[in-house]
């Protein structure tokens, strides 16, 4: 054989090891599976309706309140505080948040809605939810059958 066809099969034998170097890249991660949304109820806390994984503390959004107060307390993750965006729609509303006070909550921030706020509403009425901050959105969607959670949480939460 030639000197030729060896240094063709070196170069296709390089490049192939070298694909193979490229192919054994990271995965990509897999998509969170059991995430939703999940509404309770009870006398000690109010009612909660929280956007996570089922059966675990991988929240990414919590909304909180006392029967009838019209107050809509609402935790989420992060670190620094400052304002971020619930947008249901094309309607937004400004939230201040802050890190609440007390040890172990240093990746949460608290802040507050009415609840008669236009965006929760619009969630209700059959919007989707998303967190926007930073620039940054994290889409919370809602599926049929998770809207009467929506619209029983905030039922609950309405002055009477």
């Amino acid at each position: 054989m030639s000197r030729h066809l060896f240094a063709g099969l070196g170069g296709l034998a390089s490049l192939a090891v070298l694909a193979g170097c490229a192919s054994q890249q990271e995965p990509e991660p897999l998509p969170i599976i059991n995430f939703g949304w999940f509404y309770a109820q009870t006398p000690g806390e109010g009612a909660k309706l929280v956007y996570g994984q089922e059966g675990t503390d991988n929240v990414t959004l919590m909304l909180i309140c006392r029967p009838r107060s019209g107050r809509v307390e609402i935790t989420l993750s992060g670190d620094k505080a400052g304002a971020v965006q619930l947008m249901s729609g094309r309607l937004a509303a400004r939230v201040v948040v802050r890190p609440p006070e007390g040890e172990g909550m240093d990746s949460m921030l608290i802040g507050a809605l009415r609840a008669d706020n236009a965006v929760l509403a619009a969630f209700v009425r059959g919007g989707d939810l998303a967190i926007i901050d930073g620039g940054h959105r994290t889409p919370l969607p809602v599926r049929p059958a998770e809207r009467r959670l929506a619209a029983e949480f905030l039922a609950a939460c309405r002055p009477a």
